[in-house]
C-alpha cells in the first residue's frame, strides 16, 4: 500500500486563512491517517505475512526552502514524519513495516501547475522524475521481511536546499 498526498496552499503563511490551512492538513495529514488506518486494517484482516506501508512524504518535512506560497505545507509534511514514527511503535509486534519516502522536487504536472514552478523553472531546476520515487518504493518493497527501511530521502543531484 503506497499512500501519497500532495497539496499546497498558494497563500503565504501570514496571509493564509484557517480554511487554507485546514485544506492542507485535511489532505496531507487527515487523508493520510484515514488511508493508513484502512490499509493497516486490511493488512491485519488478511494476516499479511510481509506488509509495508509507504508514506510518500517530502524533503520539506526536514528542510524548508523559501518558496512563496509554501505556507503550512512543510508543517503538514513534518506531521507525516511523526505519524510514521507513531505507527511504527503501534505496529512493533506485527509484521507490518512503515517507511517514509521523502523526495525533493519532483517534475510532475502538479508541480508544473504551481506558478513558481513554471515549465521554464522546472526545466532549469534539478528535479527528480516520478519514476525515481517509484524506484525507491520498489527498493523498499524488495527487501526481506526482516529488514525495515525506515526513511528514504531522495534529492536530485545539484538541488541546493
Amino acid at each position: 500500500y503506497i499512500i501519497e498526498y500532495y497539496f499546497s496552499s498558494f497563500n503565504t503563511f501570514t496571509d493564509g486563512t484557517l480554511e487554507d490551512w485546514r485544506s492542507v492538513f485535511d489532505v496531507n495529514v487527515l487523508g493520510l491517517c484515514l488511508c493508513t488506518r484502512e490499509a493497516v486494517r486490511m493488512m491485519r484482516e488478511t494476516a499479511a505475512e510481509d506488509a509495508v506501508v509507504i508514506h510518500i512524504n517530502s524533503l520539506a518535512a526536514e528542510r524548508v526552502p523559501f518558496i512563496p506560497g509554501f505556507s503550512v505545507y512543510p508543517a503538514s509534511k513534518r506531521a507525516i514524519t511523526g505519524l510514521a514514527m507513531t505507527l511504527r511503535h503501534e505496529l512493533a509486534g506485527t509484521r507490518i513495516r512503515v517507511t517514509n519516502i521523502s523526495p525533493g522536487l519532483v517534475a510532475t504536472e502538479f508541480m508544473a501547475s504551481y506558478s513558481v514552478f513554471s515549465p521554464e523553472a522546472m526545466a532549469a531546476a534539478p528535479t527528480l522524475n516520478p519514476d525515481d520515487v517509484a524506484a525507491a518504493a520498489i527498493y523498499v518493497l524488495s527487501n526481506p521481511s526482516h529488514v525495515l527501511i525506515q526513511d528514504v530521502v531522495l534529492r536530485p543531484l545539484g538541488e541546493s536546499w
